[in-house]
């Protein structure tokens, strides 16, 4: 099985791209996804996070690796392999990956953080389903209900999150390319540009 990683600022594309490759038998697995069905199902090991979550913050480790831990254990042994989306922010969260052998392949998807803004501020997403529309979308192509701005897409949680990246995330960059293969790949063009790039990246 397949084990990756992917990683970029907010914004990047990662999700697009990791739902792109259900088809080939991947399963995703996002942390932010996780974590807004446990809040919208109440429950109650992470209710107390709701308002740091909201404005950018992360929860602890050791709560979002039993969420982690917790999707993984529902996957066939026919699942081909998957994808974590969120899932390293920290240099604490690396080591964790790397010591219970939870990844052996990063893509990390180049981005600037003028682009990223720019996405993350005009999306807009289905509350059923959760996929990720511009602005120019109103309704849900599949759910056909209005979309919803995510609290986490605000102009204070952006940049907050932004801040939270570059003081966390991005020192944990040497640990991974020195422990994991490394694939960087631009995410800038089209999600269809970048998709094949992918699928080339991982021979598929």
């Amino acid at each position: 099985m397949r084990k990756l990683l992917f990683m970029g600022l907010p914004g990047a594309g990662k999700g697009t791209q990791a739902e792109l490759l259900e088809k080939f038998g991947f399963k995703q697995i996002s942390t932010g996804d996780i974590i807004r069905e446990a809040f919208k199902n109440h429950d109650k090991i992470i209710q107390p996070y709701e308002e740091s979550i909201n404005n950018g913050g992360f929860l602890p480790d050791e709560i979002i690796f039993q969420l982690i831990e917790k999707a993984l254990s529902k996957f066939s042994e026919g699942t081909k392999g998957y994808i974590l989306d969120g899932a390293v922010r920290t240099l604490p969260q690396a080591e964790y990956v790397k010591e219970h052998n939870l990844i052996d392949t990063v893509l990390f998807f180049e981005l600037t953080e003028d682009t990223a803004y720019e996405r993350l501020s005009s999306r807009m997403v289905c509350p059923n389903c959760k996929k990720i529309y511009s602005n120019k979308t109103t309704h849900c192509e599949k759910c056909n209900v209005d979309l919803i701005k995510r609290h986490d897409d605000s102009h204070e949680a952006i940049h907050n999150r932004f801040q939270i990246y570059k003081e966390k995330t991005e020192p944990v960059m040497p640990f991974l390319k020195e422990n994991f293969e490394f694939i960087v790949l631009d995410a800038n063009p089209s999600v269809e540009e970048i998709h094949k790039e992918v699928l080339k990246a991982l021979e598929l």
